[in-house]
């Protein structure tokens, strides 16, 4: 069953891979005095598994010794990293990548042998190079927790760890990261606590950080440096005690890149207005904030003529990736556009970064991730301001304050991506939800789907979407787009790949895909001619429908094929 609540994303790992290579070693092999060290015979050097298959290690291999003689039954199995599980030496491959398989076998005094076979599990049903993955969190990111005690469930807004009794020991938990260059790292998680004061310890190879949580949601992190390209796992040391632990967000951010533009002064000469269409406003300015003072709207449909933007020295990079957070503040509910120009109050045409919205009213964290598509010298930051959201008896001006704005760029690709901190009131980086008036509705994460829980929908078709942003398209390629979808009832589905939310560009698109209620898969190929990378966004829309509806997604998948 479908029910309401808050929802979580994870993007999947892309290139996900540990230690390449195929190593062999023997350890104590020395002889002490007329003893000499086991060894095994029959592995493999390497080994390739489709993904959801099974495998026997152990078949055909055996262990020798000189003195103990068949050893074969001493034989153990492991795994480097420890994502797969291995149940009387079958081991099934759930998650792409490279692997190795280690095998150990000791005899009576001690002496041992050790060999390896590199194990690689296929992508799932990926017959070209995954670009881009929208897929929700499951178990099986994380391992089964080591030691007594300690269960790991889905929970709506995250993952969660408990322990129902005193352990005699500490029991942990553990995440691959990929397979990490070498750079400098900050991993951040979001945890609470279902007491105040609780321990809790990460380490990433070798780096330890000891955190002490609330009863609050909190970000805790924990900086490492890979001097040399490793398989990078997260370990969670947990307390003896009695406890409960959410974790509601994992962020994986390579440092190496720390140029960023970081609003200090609030100096309101570093703004400018656009008041046309008989819209009035004034620039105002305070302890920590500079912002807008609107007297008066647009006339009627003309709602992009009222706008603020903030001036800078900053250069953009072509094809480099950012990270934009804002917080504004305002007195009404607000529609905005946003965007990143070369030329404050530029084109369309010339915008290197888009993102449009509601505003709630008070406190909003907005985040924006991009990878621009054309080099800025001077980049301008651009808000304009739609119709307001007043209710009868509210007669104030609107008032906008920027409380917060820094740009970053976000470093090279690390493999591991965010999950949603939509439940922190943070605006999520790589989806967002459109309800145009009198369109309403939710998304949560519920039992491996996105769920957009539809509860209004809007005046005319297509006023209900939901954006998956920055799938890059690379140049003159061939690409296979699919997804799985399905609804309580029936309703006008459709989808379309474009550059723009507000423009009709699209690379791709179908408004007539058949939903139901089974879950049906839909795959579609097209070709792109561009001659430059370029950042494309995912629109799903719906219509057709006066009552309400719950539209469930999962796989959504973009490939490059040849």
């Amino acid at each position: 069953m479908i029910k309401h609540g808050t929802w979580i994303l994870l993007l999947s790992l892309l290139g996900l891979a540990s230690c390449g290579g195929t190593t062999s070693s023997k350890t104590g092999s020395s002889s002490s005095g007329s003893n000499q060290a086991p060894s095994i015979h029959g592995y493999q050097d390497s080994v390739t598994l489709a993904f959801g298959k099974s495998w026997n290690a152990l078949e055909g291999v055996s262990a020798s010794d000189p003195e103990d003689g068949d050893l074969t039954d001493k034989i153990t199995l492991s795994v480097d990293p420890n994502d797969l599980g291995i149940a009387g030496g079958i081991i099934t491959g759930d998650l792409a990548g490279e692997y190795l398989i280690k095998y150990s076998v000791s005899d009576t005094e001690g002496l041992s042998d050790a060999q390896w076979t590199t194990l690689t599990v296929s992508p799932k049903e990926s017959e070209g190079t995954l670009l881009k993955q929208y897929a929700t969190e499951d178990l099986d990111s994380w391992s089964s927790p080591e030691g007594s005690g300690v269960t790991i469930q889905n929970e709506k807004a995250g993952i969660s760890f408990a322990q129902s009794a005193v352990s005699a020991s500490a029991s942990t938990a553990k995440r691959s990261l990929g397979y990490l260059t070498a750079s400098s790292y900050r991993l951040e998680l979001g945890l609470s606590s279902d007491q105040e004061g609780l321990s809790l310890s990460g380490e990433v190879l070798g780096n330890k950080a000891d955190w002490t949580l609330t009863m609050s949601l909190a970000s805790y992190s924990l900086d490492f440096t890979v001097t040399e390209a490793a398989a990078a796992t997260l370990t969670l040391s947990f307390p003896t005690s009695v406890f409960s632990i959410a974790l509601s967000s994992l962020k994986l951010t390579d440092l190496s890149k720390t140029d960023s533009l970081v609003e200090t002064s609030f100096d309101p000469t570093g703004y400018a207005l656009r008041l046309d269409k008989n819209a009035t406003a004034s620039l105002v300015s305070g302890e920590g904030y500079v912002g807008m003072d609107v007297s008066s709207y647009p006339d009627a449909g003309n709602n992009w003529a009222l706008g603020f933007a903030k001036a800078s020295t900053y250069a953009i990079t072509s094809g480099t990736a950012y990270t934009l957070s804002i917080t504004l503040d305002v007195r009404y509910a607000q529609y905005y556009e946003f965007m990143v120009q070369p030329n404050v109050w530029g084109p369309d045409d010339q915008r290197t970064a888009y993102q449009s919205g509601t505003l709630v009213k008070g406190v909003n964290e907005l985040s924006l991730n991009f990878t621009a598509d054309k080099s800025v010298a001077n980049a301008f930051f651009e808000f304009y301001l739609g119709t307001d959201g007043r209710a009868s008896g509210e007669n104030e001006n609107q008032l906008l304050k920027l409380t917060a704005f820094t740009l970053t760029p976000s470093g090279a690709a690390t493999g591991l991506v965010v999950l949603s901190k939509d439940y922190m009131g943070v605006a999520d980086p790589e989806i967002a939800l459109y309800n145009s008036a009198p369109g309403a509705g939710t998304l949560f994460y519920q039992e491996g789907h996105l769920v957009y829980d539809i509860t209004a929908f809007g005046a005319s078709d297509w006023m209900n979407k939901v954006q998956f942003k920055n799938a890059v398209l690379t140049s003159v390629a061939t690409y296979r787009f699919s997804f799985v979808v399905s609804a309580t009832s029936a309703l006008k589905f459709g989808f379309y790949v474009s550059s723009t939310l507000g423009e009709w560009n699209p690379v791709i698109s179908d408004s007539a895909v058949a939903v139901s209620s089974e879950a049906t898969k839909h795959t579609y190929t097209f070709a792109f001619g561009a001659t430059s990378a370029t950042s494309y966004d995912l629109f799903f829309q719906f219509g057709g429908n006066s009552g309400t509806n719950c539209v469930a997604l999962s796989d959504i998948i973009v490939e490059q094929l040849a």
